[in-house]
């Protein structure tokens, strides 16, 4: 919570309390406490909520808090999309593990798929290539999404727990010769677009 409400205090004036949206990729119990106290403080135009709900009782916080900032809550299916500031979302799978989404604005995207779990090759070879891509660092970077969506930039996650984490050094997860990002090397990695160009923008260099 205390992270969450750092960041966006970096990010927004102090006086903004509006946010376009809150999107829940998974309702695990290590998500929800930031968005609860995030949501304490700012209104959310609408809310996306993962297709598998929680029985934590802050997830029934969180449902309240959204109830009673009268905020729309949508749950994410594949295909869902929502307009964000002249960005777009859009849900390209979601599970019981996670959502998998795309984010564009204009020519440029990223594809944040840190709560997601594994993808099927057939489905991963249907994705347009796409310039950034958050992704677990518990999973093997030779994966059909990567391969997919052919990424100039990788920004490394802890936002996924795997049974078998794979072992690889920093280096050899750089596939395909991405450039590769991690909180604890670069500090807050923050992904910028201008509708026609991207670039990744990291707090420590």
């Amino acid at each position: 919570p205390a992270a969450l409400a750092a960041a966006l205090g970096r990010a927004m004036p102090y006086w903004q309390r509006h946010l376009d949206a809150v999107v829940l990729t998974s309702p695990d119990a290590r998500r929800i406490p930031g968005q609860v106290a995030a949501l304490a403080r700012y209104r959310a135009a609408v809310a996306l909520a993962p297709p598998a709900a929680s029985r934590a009782a802050a997830f029934a916080e969180w449902r309240r808090l959204l109830a009673e900032w009268r905020t729309p809550v949508r749950i994410a299916h594949p295909g869902t999309r929502l307009d964000i500031g002249g960005a777009r979302l859009t849900v390209l799978a979601a599970d019981g593990a996670g959502v998998l989404l795309r984010l564009e604005h204009g020519t440029t995207c990223a594809v944040l798929g840190h709560s997601a779990g594994p993808i099927a090759p057939a489905f991963a070879a249907g994705l347009r290539p796409c310039a950034l891509l958050a992704f677990p660092w518990e999973r093997d970077p030779r994966d059909p999404l990567i391969e997919a969506l052919h990424p100039r930039h990788i920004v490394l996650t802890d936002g996924y727990r795997g049974d078998e984490p794979v072992e690889l050094t920093y280096l050899e997860r750089a596939v395909g010769g991405a450039r590769l990002y991690h909180e604890r090397i670069d500090g807050t990695v923050e992904w910028v677009s201008d509708g026609r160009r991207c670039w990744v923008v990291p707090s420590q260099s």
